[in-house]
């Protein structure tokens, strides 16, 4: 990217190659040259990297037709831009089969005479490349410093965008990952997306390529990834002009002042939720009543408290065939609250993408929503959600603030329960409910006490009463999730017998359950 070149065409203006005549390859004369090289050797290959005008007196130039054919289809392949010969003592001319050749591969060979000094031309030619290395300098010192005095008035994606392609004077586009545009340029209308639409690897190239700002460059167009500390954000687009290495130099600086953008953006955004979560926390705990600026906060924040809404509570799991929340041990680090903080901010946008107010708050692996209870709407959002790693346990509904803490109440007692990816809804957890509400009865605690406390040093007893249970007291089944031979199941049936009257009455069962669901 910091190669400075000027094409083979421009450097024939040189006052030490006024005198070079063209003699083939006339169409490659647009070949970019960034170095000039003096070669006499007859291999090129460990020599030369691309783009160096070659100055040669002929002196080691193959005998035969195919090794000069070959003399030039290599530099040709290797991406030299053009070969000068100093005609008059080692060759009077370039050899017929090597004029062929360059014309096929549009080859540039120049004649010039004996007379010009090799040395007047890299000088001629190294001085104009770091006048324009200088020049470009300065010119992109001059766009950077407008850049940076762009970002600091930008108000929006938009306003960069604009002030980008002003710089540029060209059509400019940001696009996220997913190749979505946020924001395209309306000074240069004339050149439109499509044909800036990159190819679909390039989002996948970025994504795999952790750190890397190079731009990616083609025909008519380039770009360069927009990264942060979060990873990669999105991409800047441009059409090109007549000056790619000034345009590249200048679009990575442009893509650090995206994601920087990006960056106080996201601070602003992550300031303004934690207010909301705080005003939808008052809200969930009963404190509408008492507290005025609460309820103001909460209509700002699009609450109607006349609207019947139901509570949904999304508890992020771990990936495991028994599936449970994340820890706290996960919860705690800086990627456990990326984790709660992009699930709070996609449900945002859903809802509002359904016409709801982002009613939204989290806490430890779970994120709180209220949504309309409007059976289209919730559909939509449910449908809309992953849930292949969250479960989603849907609340009664609810027409008052009042009453949204009792549910949330509920639905707080009955989370241990969905425990499962997916939909959880509080209508068909009846026998979890009555359970619930039996739970710190005396009763309940004599039977837990009656079943339990005999057990208390016999934990292999005791997951052997739950399998019964899940099993449908089926032995074969439960010894077989157990991993136990049917004869250690009857043994420790008997035990059970022996210390807490266990049998296989339906009434002794239906005790054994009751109490394995309360506890």
């Amino acid at each position: 990217m910091d190669k400075i070149s000027f094409s083979l065409q421009t450097a024939l203006l040189l006052e030490p190659l006024h005198t070079a005549r063209v003699v083939a390859g006339e169409a490659g004369l647009n070949k970019l040259v960034k170095a000039v090289h003096i070669l006499e050797q007859p291999d090129w290959i460990p020599w030369v990297h691309g783009a160096e005008l070659v100055l040669s007196t002929g002196m080691n130039f193959p005998k035969t037709a195919t090794a000069q054919r070959k003399f030039i289809e290599t530099p040709a392949q290797l991406g030299v831009a053009g070969l000068i010969l100093a005609v008059g003592r080692f060759q009077k001319k370039f050899p017929e089969p090597m004029l062929k050749v360059a014309d096929e591969l549009g080859f540039p060979l120049l004649e010039l005479p004996w007379d010009v000094p090799f040395v007047d031309i890299t000088q001629s030619l190294t001085l104009a490349l770091l006048r324009q290395k200088e020049a470009m300098i300065t010119s992109a010192d001059d766009l950077q410093r407008r850049l940076s005095q762009a970002a600091v008035f930008a108000k929006s994606l938009q306003d960069l965008t604009d002030a980008v392609a002003d710089i540029f004077t060209t059509s400019v586009v940001f696009s996220d990952p997913q190749r979505r545009i946020l924001a395209i340029s309306h000074h240069h209308p004339d050149s439109l997306w499509q044909k800036l639409e990159p190819d679909q690897s390039i989002p996948q190239h970025w994504q795999a390529t952790e750190s890397s700002l190079e731009p990616l460059i083609a025909i008519d167009r380039m770009a360069c990834a927009v990264r942060d500390a979060g990873g990669f954000r999105g991409a800047l687009w441009l059409m090109r002009s007549q000056n790619p290495e000034l345009e590249a130099r200048i679009l990575v600086h442009a893509a650090s002042v995206f994601a920087v953008h990006l960056a106080q953006h996201q601070t602003r955004g992550m300031i303004e939720a934690r207010l909301n979560y705080n005003v939808m926390d008052a809200l969930l705990s009963g404190s509408w009543a008492s507290d005025s600026l609460l309820q103001e906060r909460a209509r700002l924040l699009g609450y109607n408290p006349q609207q019947r809404y139901r509570p949904i509570m999304l508890s992020i799991l771990e990936r495991t065939d028994a599936p449970k929340e994340v820890s706290p041990a996960v919860l705690g680090t800086a990627e456990g609250f990326r984790i709660r903080e992009r699930l709070a901010s996609r449900v945002a946008t859903l809802l509002q993408d359904l016409g709801c107010a982002p009613l939204v708050t989290l806490s430890l692996s779970r994120v709180m929503l209220l949504a309309p209870d409007e059976h289209n709407k919730l559909e939509a959002l449910l449908n809309r959600l992953d849930l292949s790693n969250t479960a989603a346990l849907i609340g009664s509904s609810a027409d008052s603030p009042e009453r949204l803490k009792t549910v949330v109440a509920e639905l707080e007692a009955l989370s241990l329960h969905a425990r499962s990816a997916g939909v959880h809804r509080l209508e068909q957890m009846l026998v979890q409910r009555i359970l619930e509400t039996a739970r710190g009865s005396g009763a309940t605690q004599a039977l837990l006490q009656d079943v339990f406390s005999p057990l208390a040093e016999h934990p292999e007893l005791i997951a052997t009463l739950e399998m019964l249970v899940q099993t449908g007291f089926h032995q074969g089944k439960t010894a077989k999730k157990l991993g136990i031979h049917l004869n250690t199941l009857g043994y420790r049936l008997g035990r059970l017998e022996n210390l807490i009257g266990f049998s296989a009455d339906p009434e002794m069962q239906f005790k054994i359950a009751l109490a394995v669901r309360l506890r």
